[in-house]
C-alpha cells in the first residue's frame, strides 16, 4: 500500500518487518515489491537484482513473463537520459 501511494520510506520499514522464506512459493510477489520499491527511489540497479530474485522464484509462467517485462523496462529505464 505504501508504494501505491508514493511513500517509499514507510515501505522500506515495512519490508524489513517481512521475513521473504516463510512466504514460500509467493516469495516473488516480496522480490516485486522490492523492484518497485528501488525503482521509486530511484535505484534501478538494486531493481534488477531484486526483479532477478523474483523471476528466479517464480513458477507461474504467466507471472514469469509479467516481471520479464518488467524487467527489460527497468534496464530500458537505466539508458534513458530524461531520468
Amino acid at each position: 500500500m505504501f508504494l501505491q501511494l508514493g511513500r517509499a520510506k514507510e515501505a522500506g520499514q515495512a519490508f524489513s518487518r517481512i521475513h521473504p522464506k516463510t512466504l514460500h512459493q509467493r516469495q516473488y510477489l516480496y522480490h516485486g515489491c522490492y523492484t518497485e520499491y528501488y525503482s521509486q527511489i530511484h535505484q534501478p540497479n538494486k531493481a534488477l537484482i531484486a526483479i532477478d530474485q523474483a523471476i528466479s522464484s517464480c513458477t507461474n509462467q504467466f507471472e514469469r513473463q509479467y516481471l520479464e517485462r518488467k524487467r527489460d523496462t527497468i534496464l530500458g529505464s537505466r539508458f534513458d537520459v530524461n531520468t
